[in-house]
């Protein structure tokens, strides 16, 4: 049980701290524009190869 806590609660813990930041509005068009940039052309080719 204690292997999938450590793997699974990191990654709600992200997805939770994303979802507060929208709602709070510390990220603006610019910043959620530039992210979805780095995912498409950064991220994603390295995570196809890895």
């Amino acid at each position: 049980m204690t292997p999938i806590v450590n793997v699974v609660l990191p990654v709600f813990a992200i997805i939770l701290a994303g979802y507060a930041a929208g709602r709070r509005g510390w990220l603006g068009e610019a910043s959620s524009e530039a992210l979805n940039r780095f995912v498409y052309y950064c991220a994603l080719p390295a995570l196809f190869f890895g």
